[in-house]
């Protein structure tokens, strides 16, 4: 199918809208890279210039959290538009980072890649725009704590961190046909990440923990958000085949 482009902001990708389950251990797990990208466990930290590579994307597994209520995130879907899905109470998912970090001696360059789970992928934390800082806010600590225990992430309210939109050759293409694998092309500025959602493994899921975090983000702000960081500055570039 001929990929279609949509604006970034489209890709603002959670909304919490009310307590979430605790972190569990991980499940479902990259499976397989293509191009630049190369499987990695969690570093000690993905912080600016703490994990550089000019040449290569690193993909590799976060936390998954069992559902402690409802959770919308934006997917993109077959006929290349992107959309809200809601995921109820109780459904398990897993985080995954893409992370591109190039080095001073080479800071602007783009490289391709892909990444296959064992399990489809069912939303995208692309951007850290400012006042909802979605990547920020998925982190350790966050109101949804997607990222790994132990590694460090940032710089906090770094809006360069995601996809800008401001750079319109960053791209991720999706399809239907192969749900589990997620393309892309990263670096132009240096420093790009995406979190990526994914169902988790049935055969690792364990009961759910109940922990409280912090209150929630309404569908309207996040939309109101994006809509004047839209009307800002022209938008990226989400392909979806």
């Amino acid at each position: 199918m001929r990929a279609r482009h949509i604006a970034a902001v489209a890709g603002l990708a959670i909304v919490v809208t009310g307590i979430v389950g605790g972190a569990q251990p991980a499940s479902a797990a990259v499976t397989a890279t293509t191009g630049s990208a190369q499987i990695v466990s969690a570093p000690a930290s993905v912080a600016r210039n703490a994990f550089e590579s000019s040449t290569l994307i690193r993909v590799f597994d976060e936390s998954s959290i069992t559902l402690g209520a409802d959770l919308t995130v934006w997917m993109p879907n077959a006929t290349g538009t992107m959309t809200q899905t809601t995921y109820a109470k109780r459904v398990c998912i897993q985080s995954h980072m893409v992370h591109m970090d190039a080095t001073a001696a080479a800071p602007t360059v783009s490289l391709l890649g892909g990444a296959t789970f064992s399990q489809p992928i069912v939303g995208l934390i692309p951007l850290n725009i400012p006042i909802l800082r979605p990547l920020d806010n998925t982190d350790p600590g966050g109101i949804v704590p997607f990222g790994k225990v132990g590694t460090t992430y940032g710089p906090a309210g770094n809006s360069g961190r995601g996809f800008e939109p401001i750079v319109t050759s960053d791209l991720l293409t999706w399809s239907a046909a192969t749900p589990s694998t997620l393309g892309f092309r990263l670096g132009v500025d240096g420093f790009d990440e995406v979190r990526v959602l994914t169902l988790c493994d049935p055969a690792a899921l364990v009961p759910e923990m109940p922990l409280a975090v912090g209150a929630p983000l309404s569908v309207a702000a996040v939309l109101g958000a994006a809509m004047w960081w839209r009307r800002r500055r022209p938008g990226a570039n989400i392909a979806v085949g």
